[in-house]
């Protein structure tokens, strides 16, 4: 795993120079920053805007550099360039302190911003470190996935080498339950 400051750094270069122009406090939050400490190629990009019309902004000027729009609603834009590289382009008002925990599993609870601030959950290092899954306890606020997105992120990291024991599994199943009883699906 890479240094925390100095991977801070690079990650920070690579990714809010792009749009350090505008002006605007912005963050990325989430699994690129894992796959990266990691050494991992990732699928996409999250990077929030406190406002909307920053988001839109931003979004408009990856269009104008040549990034095809491949999704676009109201409060996330995404866009990808010839290379692959995916950036999803949010708004979301929180501050990434508090986004932090609205995550599904603690190795995907971090945040690095514009000013260079590194945020994580608690056990975010030692659970990468060690690759192990542990799901965060404030599920309820979580960004309201689709039960099958759910499903195929947690395939997908166990896919990747990660491990989950038996208690986070079934917070996790149970996670997917709730969701799965607010839209009128039982098992």
């Amino acid at each position: 795993m890479k240094s925390i400051p100095e991977a801070i750094s690079h990650f920070q270069k690579e990714h809010f120079s792009k749009v350090e122009h505008f002006g605007y406090y912005c963050f990325i939050v989430g699994g690129s920053i894992r796959d990266f400490l990691l050494d991992e190629k990732s699928k996409d990009i999250d990077l929030f805007f406190q406002k909307h019309e920053h988001k839109d902004e931003v979004a408009q000027y990856f269009i104008d550099q040549g990034y095809e729009v491949t999704k676009s609603y109201e409060t996330v834009t995404t866009v990808q360039n010839s290379d692959g590289l995916i950036y999803d382009v949010a708004c979301r008002e929180k501050f990434p302190d508090r986004l932090i925990n609205t995550s599904d599993f603690s190795v995907a609870s971090c945040a690095i911003d514009s000013t260079g601030s590194f945020f994580c959950h608690d056990s975010f290092l030692k659970d990468l470190e060690n690759r192990e899954l542990v799901v965060n306890n404030l599920l309820d606020s979580y960004f309201g996935w689709g039960i099958l997105e759910k499903i195929r992120r947690l395939r997908k990291l166990l896919n990747k080498g990660f491990t989950i024991d038996d208690k986070n599994l079934l917070l996790y199943l149970n996670m997917i339950d709730k969701e799965m009883e607010k839209i009128g699906w039982t098992c």
